[in-house]
């Protein structure tokens, strides 16, 4: 083009395909990531393409999961509009630096957001682009999960009209804007996030909601937000109907009701249902599920987060499409049973799937819960409730209604806790309680979570809010020891562990602060001590740590006999492996949190039964790697440093329980047992490589032979005795010589002069030992000698012989 037009002439045409290029992005409503990646990719390869509107490229890469391809057009930008770097010799000293272009790199933020990168986008507002301060503050707070501190700090930079430093650009107030609803999402905070997604539309109260067609960029910025925000709130009980007059007056506009069945078919059919039009929600729930597959298709394999993301949408959808079979079909309290059967089958990971997942899942389940309680109550034939004679159908309804409601929500606020949004477990919980209080079986579980809740919140906390979380959960815990002995085995070791590791947490409370006894209150004081089983008149805090210290030893050992007893009563295959492997893997890091702070500290452990720890651990451990713990398996090192500090108390323990312990459980760590096959805890790791010589030699043959070069045998009984193992496993792996052969063979690829010289600088280093001796020197040099003196050794090919000579 540049050869056959002139410079006004080529620069027009190439305005005119930027501009065709901005229109193809800005005027796209479905986003089809084919599409959107084909008009990324033709800029990226065309230098003068690549300077379109970064808001639309980030929008429609947001919305078509295309996010790697727009990121790499918007850094190609950067790089191009920032031109060849000087070298800083030439750059005077004073601001004469270009300005940096902000808006492009908000937008380039927004999408390593959205790919959860957080290192990537502090990195980018810690540098000079033009940006506030609390920004970074404020996704430093959403990196460590913590979106109420983040929604915080965003609603304080929104709010905040006078700025000391100039002001921000509207692209970083829209930046703000989006953060912060998308924090409210996170935290499920409805009422904010409508409020948020309404405010800007109009300036009455309440917004005439219509104004949101008059802009597209309050579709783009607002719409899904706000649907989303006000259908959570008619799903929970409210009566509003604003959101329902003003989908009906959309879905009259052609354009509009595109718009929304392309964007917003599930909560389409979740509004549909609401009205009990169960036919128009078919309908749009099966459109959803076409999308799905049309979207999950046309994504880059690649593309793993983006297919995650579309993959999570799934089970919602799912889950509406088998109510509506459900409602539709012989509704009764049997089929409900089973309904429910299917869903505690299938609740979302814990760890993987986002809050955000998790109320979609457990909102609409208790929504429909409430639709098909609805018709159960309702005028029914005789057979269509099906309950024993003698019962209250009304009744057995409520329970199994109600049972599943508080499990489900029971499991959202665990998971909440393990992804630390306590801001979301504290709301579920608080909910629950009132609930909880009405049913022993209920009140159970809900303390047991809530401890659990506790102890994951503990770790940010100061010692003074440990202590009284603490002092909360184990009088909660106590009251329902009766309980527990009545219950399940895996309740009791679970209420053991909760126990123990409360007292754990309070122990480390006081040790952290010794002072902090003499600041609480008489009573909590009182409590503390008592807990810790410390003559009230002579305590000290040492004393109250210690004794607190010994309660959680105590209170762990018996969730370990438990678990000790329920191997011994059923079969391995009966018995709840990942329940009983938590419960001796919490008293083995216990042991060991213990041990390892007594390796720290330089002062005299008061802890009264200090080698008993050591056993514990190693016990415990091996008792979970027995029955494949993923943990135990990671931590085995720690085994083998623990024989090796205490090997009088742990030793023939280890050598004893490593009999019955697979072989293939260990084989990725070879190399450090290998490695102690010259030392004195060799014995208790022989049996285990062995198994391996004989099961999987190959994975042993390196991890041998590297190890073999510095083996130093002690000239005593036990020390032949492992020489003897060694070259026992060495005949093992090499029957036929054919190992040797081939290392031999890859020796002669290494030049004579490299192994003549690394061999010279390993006999100065020996020399220079005053352990270093006559035999030694001997060996090195027989060593030397058949490797480049000996022209009559087999196996040496021209190149060496032609140096040996």
């Amino acid at each position: 083009m540049d050869q056959n037009h002139n410079v006004q002439e080529s620069g027009r045409i190439k305005e005119e395909l930027r501009f065709n290029m901005n229109t193809f992005l800005n005027k796209s409503t479905l986003c089809f990531p084919p599409f959107i990646a084909c008009v990324q990719d033709m800029c990226y390869q065309q230098r003068e393409l690549q300077q379109l509107d970064p808001a639309a490229i980030s929008s429609t890469c947001q919305v078509s999961l295309q996010q790697p391809s727009g990121i790499l057009l918007l850094e190609e930008g950067l790089l191009q509009a920032a031109g060849p770097e000087e070298p800083p010799a030439k750059r005077s000293r004073g601001r004469k630096e270009i300005p940096p272009d902000t808006n492009k790199w908000i937008h380039l933020a927004r999408l390593y957001r959205d790919l959860e990168d957080y290192d990537v986008v502090r990195g980018i507002f810690g540098g000079k682009v033009g940006t506030k301060s609390i920004t970074s503050a404020a996704l430093q707070a959403e990196a460590n999960t913590d979106f109420a501190e983040a929604v915080k700090l965003y609603n304080e930079a929104l709010n905040n009209e006078e700025w000391s430093d100039g002001e921000p650009s509207d692209s970083e107030k829209d930046f703000w804007e989006i953060a912060a609803m998308e924090s409210y999402n996170q935290l499920t905070e409805w009422k904010s996030l409508q409020y948020c997604s309404t405010v800007y539309l109009d300036e009455n109260s309440p917004p005439n909601l219509d104004r949101m067609w008059s802009e597209p960029f309050y579709q783009d910025m607002y719409l899904q937000h706000m649907i989303r925000s006000m259908l959570k709130q008619l799903q929970l009980g409210e009566s509003d109907q604003t959101l329902l007059s003003f989908i009906d007056k959309a879905m009259r506009v052609e354009e509009r009701k595109k718009l929304l069945e392309s964007k917003h078919s599930q909560e389409l059919s979740l509004l549909y249902i609401l009205q009990e039009d169960y036919d128009r929600a078919k309908y749009y729930t099966n459109y959803a599920m076409q999308l799905f597959m049309e979207s999950y298709s046309s994504v880059d394999t690649l593309l793993t987060q983006s297919r995650l993301t579309i993959l999570q949408s799934v089970q919602a959808l799912t889950e509406i499409q088998d109510f509506l079979l459900f409602i539709k079909g012989d509704v009764s309290v049997s089929a409900l049973k089973h309904l429910i059967r299917s869903w505690t089958d299938r609740y979302p990971d814990s760890k993987v799937d986002p809050v955000t997942v998790w109320d979609d899942i457990i909102t609409s389940r208790c929504f429909f819960l409430d639709k098909i309680r609805g018709k159960l109550r309702g005028p029914a034939p005789n057979d269509s409730v099906e309950v024993d004679g003698g019962q209250d159908p009304a009744g057995d309804i409520e329970t199994i209604v109600n049972d599943c409601k508080f499990s489900m929500k029971l499991h959202m606020a665990d998971s909440a806790c393990q992804q630390k949004n306590f801001p979301v477990a504290t709301k579920l919980l608080k909910e629950l309680h009132k609930e909880a209080k009405t049913n022993r079986g209920w009140l159970l579980r809900w303390v047991h979570c809530f401890s659990s809740y506790n102890h994951k919140r503990s770790p940010a906390q100061g010692p003074v809010d440990q202590i009284a979380a603490m002092l909360k959960t184990i009088p909660l815990l106590e009251e329902l020891e009766a309980d527990c002995q009545s219950a399940t085995s895996k309740v009791f070791r679970w209420q053991k562990i909760l126990q123990g590791t409360s007292c754990h947490i309070l122990a480390s409370a006081v040790g952290r602060s010794p002072s902090i006894l003499g600041t609480l209150g008489a009573e909590k004081k009182d409590r503390v001590v008592k807990l810790s089983g410390v003559a009230s008149p002579a305590e000290s805090p040492k004393e109250v740590e210690v004794g607190l210290q010994l309660h959680a030893l105590k209170l762990l050992c018996e969730g370990s006999r438990k678990a000790d007893e329920e191997l011994q009563s059923f079969a391995q295959d009966f018995v709840e492996t990942n329940s009983v492997t938590e419960t001796y893997m919490a008293l083995a890091n216990f042991c060991d949190k213990l041990l390892r702070n007594d390796e720290q500290n330089d002062t005299v452990s008061e802890f009264p039964d200090l080698l008993a720890l050591p056993v514990h651990v190693v016990e415990s451990m091996l008792k979970a790697l027995k029955m494949n713990s993923e943990e135990a398996r990671l931590k085995f090192p720690r085994l083998l440093q623990i024989i090796e500090l205490y090997p009088s108390e742990t030793l023939d323990v280890m050598t004893k329980e490593m009999m019955s312990v697979p072989c293939w459980i260990l084989i990725s760590w070879i190399s450090q047992m290998v490695a102690l096959l010259d030392k004195p805890e060799a014995v208790a790791v022989q049996h285990c490589i062995e198994q391996i010589a004989k099961c999987y030699p190959q994975a042993l043959v390196y991890a041998l032979m590297i190890s073999s070069e510095s083996y130093r045998f002690e000239e005593s009984a036990t020390g032949h005795q492992q020489q003897e193992f060694v070259n026992r496993l060495r005949s093992l792996l090499d029957t036929q010589g054919a190992v040797k052969n081939f290392v031999d063979a890859l020796q002669q690829l290494t030049n004579p002069d490299m192994i003549f010289r690394d061999w010279w600088d390993s006999v100065k280093n020996e020399m220079e030992k005053a352990t270093f001796s006559k035999e030694q020197m001997a060996d090195m040099y027989e060593e030397m000698r058949s490797l480049l003196c000996d022209p009559n050794i087999e196996g040496h090919g021209v190149f060496r012989k032609k140096f040996i000579q």
